[in-house]
């Protein structure tokens, strides 16, 4: 056996990398013994050339080429020994013509290799050849993440999963902690070990995201390498900020209440916007502030709220995209507080995106009776006390032309008049009437006594009208003693009627807990 001379072919390689150079043994043997199938004194099979990295990585998989010449002058089949540190890799036979070579390319996994020098040695049954290589430290562990599944858009409050490929690049096997960071804060993480050179999927289930509105940076990272994707966020707040500061202004005096009101209206969306308009919301309460979020303005009245006309006692933009600078509420001054408070609980509901068929019902819907108790029934004793009101003006301006026509003896006129006041006071006594029955039903008794002591009121004068028409029919009649006596009749039921108030709408409404229009 010969030992032959390794041959560099480029610069020394880095640990662990394939060399770009490579050893090569020159094989130049002196009429070896042949061994084969050649004839006796031919040669036979000689190892002329082992190519080899010189430097080769921990647990590289690297192809040795192996050069085997026939120099003899008849084929020779020899079987080719391939061995590396004594241990071996490969025993095939190959045939090669006379004064032909054959290469042979062999493939071997370094891992099971310790790092250091090791011997290529190459036999036929005529020559042997062998080469030194060195086998690389192995590498430590290090950990990069390979790929990222992540969707592109989530929605606030939403549960999404993350998968990432994480590869281990070294040599020996290890742990490593892999976490998940959306604009640098941690929202997940886990150890997981992964052997030499493998890859490790790992997944995490990121719940409830509570994120505004944007792009953010979302990062999977392990100790020495991340990889980052853009995260779409889309949150139903359109302030994009969980702080809301609310003011107050009053352009009419507002009840002592005011801020009791406020303060309960603020505490309870604090509590249920999460639940019903899907985000969470905190108030900053600041009455005196210049620079707010969400104005709250006293008014005296609000004669129209978009398309809403009628008995409006709030008013307030829905707002469900982008915010304005400031979101102005208007509240009607005078209303009952429990009143009050549910139309700025329901006003601010639509400051946070909530509109009239939303829920809470009791609390959004755009029939104020849904959110005032009986609301329906206190208007119609309001109406009604109206009508009675102009059907005792009415009556009143009968009555005044019966008296005049009576005075220049036109009586067949001052019937009709008399007839007309009486009919109108009669109306007027049904509207009162209504109205008291009303508001006993609904227990409010200083209600029920203003609409009976109106009933009370109209219904003296009404008997008073009938006098009166009864006096003009005497007088028709020629009956001028009765007709009189009709007359001073009609004076004293007026009379009467003048002990009683009918009192003014403003009372009533205050009263069933509306606020006084002026």
């Amino acid at each position: 056996m010969k030992r032959r001379t390794l041959l560099a072919t480029g610069a020394t390689a880095a640990v662990g990398a394939v060399a770009g150079c490579s050893a090569v043994s020159d094989n130049s043997v002196d009429e070896p013994t042949p061994e084969g199938t050649g004839e006796a004194g031919d040669k036979g099979l000689e190892v002329a050339q082992i190519t080899v990295p010189s430097l080769v990585g921990y647990t590289e998989v690297i192809d040795i080429e192996i050069r085997v010449e026939n120099t003899g002058d008849a084929e020779f089949t020899e079987t080719v020994v391939f061995e590396i540190s004594g241990q071996q890799e490969d025993s095939s036979e190959i045939s090669v013509p006379a004064g032909e070579y054959q290469t042979v390319l062999r493939t071997v996994d370094f891992t099971q290799y310790d790092a250091g020098q090791h011997t290529v040695r190459v036999a036929t049954g005529s020559d042997t050849d062998e080469v030194q290589l060195m086998v690389g430290q192995p590498e430590p562990a290090s950990f990069v993440v390979d790929e990222l599944s992540v969707p592109s858009d989530v929605d606030h409050n939403e549960t999404f999963s993350i998968e990432a490929s994480v590869r281990n690049e070294g040599d020996q096997s290890g742990e490593n902690r892999v976490a998940v960071a959306i604009d640098n804060e941690v929202y997940a993480d886990e150890s997981i070990a992964v052997e030499p050179r493998s890859s490790e999927v790992v997944s995490f289930e990121i719940e409830e995201v509570r994120l505004f509105t944007g792009e953010y940076n979302l990062e999977v990272r392990t100790d020495g390498d991340s990889r980052g994707i853009s995260l779409s966020v889309s949150h139903p707040n359109p302030y994009n900020k969980e702080t809301l500061v609310v003011g107050l202004a009053q352009e009419v005096p507002a009840q002592e209440e005011i801020h009791d009101i406020v303060e309960v209206s603020l505490e309870y969306w604090e509590e249920n916007a999460e639940t019903y308009a899907g985000y969470l919301i905190e108030y900053d309460y600041r009455p005196n502030a210049d620079d707010v979020d969400v104005l709250i303005t006293v008014v005296e009245d609000i004669v129209t709220c978009g398309t809403h006309t009628g008995e409006i006692m709030g008013c307030a933009p829905l707002i469900q995209t982008r915010a304005p600078e400031t979101a102005n509420i208007r509240i009607v001054a005078g209303y009952r507080r429990e009143w009050t408070q549910e139309t700025l609980k329901h006003e601010l509901g639509h400051t946070l995106g909530l509109d009239h068929d939303d829920e809470p019902a009791h609390i959004m819907s755009n029939e104020a009776e849904d959110r005032i108790p009986d609301y329906t029934d206190r208007i119609a004793a309001v109406d009604a006390y109206n009508d009675g009101i102009s059907a005792w003006n009415d009556g009143i301006s009968a009555w005044n032309e019966a008296v005049a026509h009576l005075e220049d003896r036109e009586d067949a006129e001052a019937e009709e008049w008399a007839e007309e006041s009486f009919i109108s006071f009669g109306e007027a006594v049904a509207k009162f009437e209504d109205t008291r029955n009303v508001c006993e039903e609904l227990e409010e008794g200083e209600s029920a006594e203003i609409g009976e002591e109106a009933r009370t009121r109209a219904e003296y004068i009404m008997e008073g009208a009938r006098s009166l028409r009864d006096a003009a029919q005497a007088y028709q009649r020629g009956a001028y003693r009765t007709g009189d006596n009709h007359v001073d009749t009609a004076m004293d039921y007026a009379n009467e009627s003048d002990e009683y108030e009918i009192a003014p709408t403003s009372d009533l409404r205050a009263e069933l807990g509306f606020a006084v229009l002026e």
